[in-house]
């Protein structure tokens, strides 16, 4: 007997959230994975997920809401990418990793240790 399988879609998943690519691996969804590591010093990776071509802005903020850092600015193309925020230059403190794109926003906490 055998059986044809068709994949729909796929899952990457971390202990706090899952995001659903289609079956050639294009996100389905916009968002941040959870940085890693984290408290982290100086650096952090996350992952950016893009499901269409559009403008999408990564930023850093501190807890007073400025803005302390610049990661991306401009137009990605569908997919994933693995971004990085390098706070060598920075105080120990909380910050937040906020992503823009088209009408969504994803926000990612992040501590820095030294």
């Amino acid at each position: 007997n055998t059986s044809e399988y068709e994949i729909d879609a796929v899952c990457v998943a971390n202990s706090s959230e899952c995001f659903i690519s289609n079956a050639n691996g294009i996100p389905a969804t916009f968002g941040l994975s959870d940085a890693y590591p984290n408290p982290f010093n100086p650096t952090t990776s996350f992952n950016l997920y893009i499901p269409s071509e559009g403008v999408v802005d990564i930023n850093i903020y501190n807890v007073m809401g400025q803005l302390v850092d610049n990661i991306h600015s401009g137009v990605m193309t569908e997919g994933s990418y693995e971004m990085t925020f390098d706070a060598f230059d920075m105080m120990s403190g909380v910050y937040f990793i906020r992503a823009e794109y088209l009408n969504g926003v994803s926000v990612q906490k992040v501590m820095l240790l030294k």
